[in-house]
């Protein structure tokens, strides 16, 4: 009965005979229904039942009246479905006209995944691996993949990898340089690399190594409380009271 009467989910107030004429004029002349919307005061839900009560759904000529902006074209579906997270998201919105929203929102309705979340492949793991075991920079390795650099340590700090500090290589190296690192040579390493970017750089003391050395501390401590020794800290302490006694 409500859906007779042209209400839309729940209640909301009654239609109007001018704001019937409003919504049918937008269908006739494929005016966008965004700015309809903002005029009636109406969400689009309300917009699609009144207009499949009046008989309009499937009338606009464009394929999405619902938009502000223009309809997407087979082409820019193509140069999106190319170049989504291989390239700024600020450059590609703007060389396809749109704000990062509408983009984002149609490389969601078109099943794209981002380079954030995309999965490793069993290539890009195995990259991981070597370019830690030979020395590689965490942020040449993400230029290789074609990933951010925080994606790739986050990645790696879950599989219990830490890079650490290590200097930038120049020209930086491509995947299949770092996969070339698995490589036999006369020389026992891997081949492409070894030349002008594999220099062992000191580490920084792995997280594991810093929570044994204050392991060891603690224990120290706890040593010289259980003989009655005071601590630096208490034996100061005392020192200071002693010189305030007259």
């Amino acid at each position: 009965m409500r859906h007779a009467l042209g209400y839309g989910r729940g209640w909301g107030r009654a239609w109007t005979p001018d704001e019937d004429v409003l919504l049918r004029n937008a269908y006739e002349t494929a005016a966008s229904l965004t700015p309809l919307r903002a005029r009636l005061g109406r969400t689009a839900c309300s917009l699609r039942w009144r207009a499949e009560y009046l008989g309009l759904r499937g009338t606009h000529a464009n394929r999405n009246g619902w938009r502000m902006g223009p309809d997407w074209t087979d082409a820019q579906e193509a140069f999106l479905r190319e170049h989504y997270g291989k390239m700024p998201n600020q450059s590609l919105a703007a060389q396809l006209g749109r704000t990062k929203a509408a983009m984002f929102s149609r490389a969601n309705l078109l099943g794209l995944v981002h380079g954030y979340i995309r999965p490793f492949s069993a290539d890009e793991t195995r990259a991981l691996d070597l370019a830690f075991r030979h020395g590689v920079a965490i942020a040449d390795l993400a230029t290789a993949l074609g990933r951010k650099a925080c994606s790739v340590s986050k990645y790696a700090t879950n599989h219990g990898i830490r890079f650490g500090r290590r200097p930038l290589r120049s020209p930086a190296p491509t995947l299949a340089d770092i996969l070339a690192l698995d490589a036999p040579t006369e020389r026992g390493g891997g081949a492409g690399l070894v030349d002008h970017v594999i220099d062992s750089s000191p580490e920084r003391p792995h997280a594991n190594d810093q929570h044994d050395a204050r392991d060891a501390r603690r224990e120290r401590r706890a040593r010289r409380l259980g003989r009655g020794r005071p601590t630096r800290t208490e034996a100061r302490r005392q020192e200071r009271r002693l010189r305030r006694r007259p």
